[in-house]
């Protein structure tokens, strides 16, 4: 064989080896129906374990669209709730500046809700907008009390026993009784509309968000209104074996990295040799549409593309689990920084975190013990029932005095 055959071998050879592998592997995001899928194997297979998507459930009021969603929502929205994609610049600017690889607006600066709906699809493709965890309780205040949840979704979140007490407190009476006063500083006025009640979140066709975790180590609920988002999701254990290549801040908790987040912006929707690509990861992928409901675990990475106009509620909160484990990174935390400034932001939301979660740890571990074997999980509920907070005037009394 000539001498330049062994080289071109050689060469090719040598080519094979410094070229980034893709180890990447695609599984398909579990589905279960409703109807077959019982809450014992919600909670044995997936509850703080694995992303799924449930059919034939939704979170989203009941026939909310584009053509008539301006009947319950409306107002001037500061310009920081609309979001743009992160475009990379070569000036040295830091990989870990933009979460999720999204520029948020001027705080200062207002857009009007309806407008901005009207205006949705006008975008070009370096332009594209995502209204992103607008409140919908002070919007549109008559819809939160329509979110209706699984059974599977009852009794798992923090929320759901966080103020359950106070409709068992003698001196106030009865839930009714409470919410006849015409007083404002009733704890059910004052802390029913601070629970993580869904917030609606406005993309245009096309949009991409980067991997991230949500903050506060909480888990992660959606469904879509109108129109399709394609998911990936992480687990948090595969996120634990390339912390080092992905991921930044936080604490290991036993074999769990807690309020940790994902370097930004990260590739993560390419099929080129981008760096997710080259991670020994499994990225469960699938289309959440809507009559759906997607849950994905605390500590999960997660990022979406927007198939089409879209339309989604979404809720984030803390799971029995996930309070246990925070109160554990708080308790490290604290331990380790004892009588540091913080002089940095990180510090500032850690510290600021902590003290929120210790003022409310007690009260949900009291309230999950008295009441969590009373609370039913055989049947779809509204959401304002599974947190004790049902009544109407909670959510249009807050909006007025917004």
């Amino acid at each position: 064989m000539p001498l330049y055959y062994h080289i071109t071998i050689i060469q090719f050879l040598l080519l094979l080896l410094f070229l980034p592998c893709s180890t990447l592997t695609i599984k398909q995001l579990p589905k279960h129906n409703v109807e077959d899928f019982t809450v014992d194997e919600f909670d044995a297979v997936y509850n703080d374990k694995l992303p799924l998507i449930i059919q034939g459930s939704t979170a989203c009021p009941a026939n909310l669209d584009f053509n008539n969603i301006h009947q319950y929502c409306k107002g001037q929205i500061p310009q920081n709730f609309v979001h743009t994609k992160y475009e990379s610049v070569d000036n040295g600017e830091s990989n870990n500046t933009y979460w999720a690889g999204l520029v948020a607006g001027e705080k200062d600066q207002k857009v009007n809700f309806e407008a901005f709906v009207q205006t949705m699809g006008t975008s070009d493709d370096n332009t594209l907008r995502f209204m992103f965890d607008l409140p919908m309780a002070e919007i549109c205040p008559t819809l939160p009390r329509q979110v209706r949840i699984p059974p599977h979704f009852v009794n798992i979140f923090a929320s759901h026993f966080l103020w359950r007490h106070l409709n068992n407190i003698e001196s106030r009476g009865t839930e009714e009784e409470i919410m006849s006063h015409n007083s404002n500083n009733t704890g059910w006025e004052r802390y029913c509309p601070r629970l993580p009640f869904f917030n609606m979140y406005l993309a245009e066709g096309g949009f991409q968000t980067d991997l991230h975790i949500d903050a506060m180590h909480s888990a992660f609920v959606a469904s879509m209104c109108v129109g399709r988002k394609l998911w990936r999701v992480m687990t948090s254990s595969d996120f634990g074996r390339v912390y080092e290549q992905i991921g930044k801040d936080g604490l290991k908790v036993n074999s769990t990295w807690v309020m940790s987040s994902v370097i930004s912006p990260i590739e993560t929707w390419s099929t080129d040799n981008s760096l997710l690509q080259t991670l020994d990861v499994t990225i469960y992928e699938g289309i959440l549409e809507p009559g759906e409901i997607l849950y994905i675990p605390k500590g999960f990475p997660h990022a979406a593309t927007t198939l089409d106009q879209s339309l989604m509620v979404a809720s984030n909160d803390l799971t029995m689990q996930s309070v246990e484990e925070l109160h554990q990174f708080c308790r490290l935390w604290e331990t380790e920084h004892h009588g540091d400034d913080d002089d940095d932001q990180t510090g500032n939301v850690f510290s600021a975190s902590c003290k929120e979660a210790k003022r409310q740890y007690p009260l949900i571990q009291q309230n999950y013990h008295h009441y969590s074997s009373a609370v039913r999980r055989d049947e779809e509920t509204t959401l304002a029932k599974a947190t004790a907070c049902e009544s109407m005037r909670i959510y249009v009394r807050h909006a007025r005095n917004l």
